[in-house]
């Protein structure tokens, strides 16, 4: 049998735990904050209990939201499955059940779509491979016998190989024209300048250049920095303050607070335990070895994950023009804060055998934020459009034809015609790893004479 690589062995290593279990506790809290708080601040009701329609994941519009109440109910079993996780008690059932319901949540709905919904799927989905309540945990004070302080070493590396991955792919996004111009971050600071309290912080005209570019470093930078033992304080330091500054300025949810939680996978473990758990290193029950059997199958399911996770950011190079236009391969991808889109839409809808035209404008039927966002959302345009074409057909209008008049603009840039005004969608077909041709292609700049 041949010789497994050394750097491949190390990953089965024992190593000390106290950064798994710890993260895990952060983990559950912020979980436990973010449903709970979905609940208490009204998002829920924004989000599943107020609109009238909604724009769920196209292929899951099979999986509806629970009507009246229900969906406060399946928050709280959210939160309630959160503080099992942060406390350590039926932890693999808990965090298996929260990964599922929060998929469901996830793909209900799109209209309020934010990275860190993302994030938290994927996290969970790595914490259910590990043995992160071994410790520090209620299970492991009711079972003594059972509690563990060390785990093989990929149960930390997998979170450092998320993590780099989210970091290096945010960097190339940047890598962008319209970000390193500080285009969208120009259109944001300028509303916030008009809306906030302290608007005139705001309105300083080098703070989009700095924070373009400074956005840039961090995402390049903080993985390497944090590796190094010499600048990991230094650069936790600055995560921190990072992370805190974009909390406060963009209101982006818990995203800041798990990037600050992820950086515990730098720090040696042993110095965690010593600083925060208290408790002296030691092994009161077998860290698990895993056969030969357990490793093949172990390293092909994290190969494959970790390809995934290296195509998905890039599978936007497979379709034609920009995809902060278009937008198909955006999600999944951590391009996070590169465009700002504004327009409007309105829909035709055509009875083709009497040649009688209805203009219907979304924004009558939708709330607030659904109809703020629909303009620039080519997934939006296309399931209103099958909405309406359903609506008339309940009415007695049956096969009539939907078209959108859709003018965007992006990150300030003159507006356009995203989708193409001659195209039925009622008729047409969402294709979902192909090219949608209805979307237009993103109008370039006139070349200079």
């Amino acid at each position: 049998m041949r010789e497994r690589p050394a750097w491949l062995e190390r990953r089965f290593e024992p190593i000390d735990n106290a950064g798994l279990v710890v993260f895990r506790a952060l983990f559950g809290f912020i979980l436990l904050v973010e449903t709970a708080g979905a609940i208490g601040t009204g998002w829920v009701t924004r989000a599943f209990v107020e609109p009238a329609l909604r724009f769920p994941m196209i292929g899951f519009e099979w999986i509806p939201p629970l009507p009246g109440k229900g969906m406060y109910a399946y928050f709280g079993a959210m939160a309630v499955l959160a503080a099992l996780i942060m406390i350590g008690f039926a932890f693999r059932a808990a965090i298996i059940g929260f990964l599922v319901l929060w998929c469901g949540a996830y793909v209900m709905q799109t209209a309020h779509y934010n990275n860190h919904y993302y994030l938290i799927a994927l996290l969970c989905l790595l914490l259910t491979s590990t043995p992160a309540a071994s410790d520090f945990s209620v299970r492991a004070r009711r079972h003594p016998s059972l509690r563990s302080t060390t785990c093989p070493r990929w149960c930390r590396d997998i979170f450092v190989w998320q993590v780099a991955i989210l970091y290096l792919f945010a960097a190339y996004a940047k890598l962008s024209p319209d970000w390193l111009s500080a285009r969208p971050l120009e259109i944001w600071l300028g509303h916030m300048a008009k809306t906030r309290t302290l608007g005139a912080i705001y309105a300083e005209p080098w703070l989009p250049w700095l924070l373009a570019r400074g956005g840039f470093a961090f995402d390049a930078l903080v993985i390497p920095l944090l590796a190094w033992r010499r600048t990991r304080w230094l650069a936790f330091g600055v995560a921190i303050a990072f992370h805190l500054f974009n909390s406060i300025t963009f209101r982006v949810g818990v995203f800041p607070y798990l990037g600050i939680a992820l950086c515990i996978f730098f720090f040696a473990p042993e110095r965690i335990r010593a600083r925060i758990l208290g408790a002296v290193r030691g092994t009161d029950a077998p860290t698990p070895s895993y056969g030969a059997t357990g490793r093949r199958v172990g390293v092909t399911a994290f190969t494959a994950y970790f390809a995934l996770q290296l195509f998905l950011p890039l599978r936007h190079h497979f379709y034609p023009g920009s995809v902060d236009w278009h937008e198909e391969g955006y999600r999944m991808s951590w391009r996070m804060m590169l465009r700002a889109k504004s327009g409007r839409v309105v829909f035709r809808v055509r009875n083709p055998v009497t040649g009688t035209t209805w203009r219907i404008d979304p924004k009558h039927e939708l709330t607030e934020h659904q109809a703020a966002r629909i303009a620039g959302r080519p997934d939006m345009i296309w399931l209103f459009a099958q909405y309406l074409r359903d609506d008339f057909a309940r009415s007695g209008e049956s096969s009539v034809e939907v078209y959108a008049d859709a003018l965007v603009s992006l990150n300030g840039s003159p507006r356009a015609l995203l989708i193409d005004p001659s195209v039925d969608l009622a008729s047409t077909p969402w294709r979902l790893v192909r090219y949608n041709r209805f979307i237009t292609p993103f109008p370039e700049p006139p070349a200079e004479k």
